[in-house]
């Protein structure tokens, strides 16, 4: 069996950004958790519902805040999971991180917006597997150019699918 994706959008207040889960037989992992704590909550239980297998990973598709800020209340919920990005990608977060994490609050409220967004580790791999999904790996594509320049595709070759983060958009399209 192959593996399988759900997405769920964030709200619009919170950008509309796309959080993809894959399912495997035996795991999960996550793709891009949300940028308020309403949504990540709301993502909890969208992995509760959408699968049984343990949440193995939460992965980050590129720097910008609306698909990492708010990965504490999914960890919490999943202690077991590890928090990952490209190291490309962590090094962007690290360029921004004490600007973003002082103005975004000023903008959706400190109850919104976690006060200390954890950070990912690098994952300076370009693939991952899945326990029991061996045939179906997980590549990890980039840099690439999206709207930023620092973003990582997720291709799954073997369900021809792609996970974009914002190379692509869900609900809406900015203007640049």
């Amino acid at each position: 069996m192959g593996l399988e994706t759900f997405h769920i959008s964030s709200s619009e207040k919170g950008l509309s950004s796309i959080t993809t889960l894959i399912v495997g037989v035996k795991s999960a992992i996550l793709v891009d958790p949300p940028l308020l704590v309403p949504d990540a909550l709301r993502v909890v239980d969208f992995i509760r519902k959408s699968t049984s297998n343990p949440l193995h990973a939460v992965f980050v598709t590129h720097h910008h805040p609306d698909h990492y800020f708010s990965a504490n209340p999914i960890l919490e919920a999943f202690p077991s999971a590890l928090f990952y990005a490209a190291p490309y990608v962590r090094a962007g977060i690290d360029r921004d991180y004490d600007e973003k994490v002082k103005f975004w609050p000023t903008v959706f409220g400190k109850e919104n917006v976690p006060q200390a967004p954890r950070k990912p580790d690098p994952y300076p791999y370009s693939f991952c597997l899945l326990d029991g999904n061996q045939e179906s790996p997980i590549v990890l594509l980039g840099p690439i150019q999206g709207d930023s320049v620092d973003h990582t595709i997720f291709w799954l070759p073997t369900e021809r699918t792609v996970i974009t983060g914002d190379a692509l958009y869900g609900r809406s399209t900015h203007v640049w």
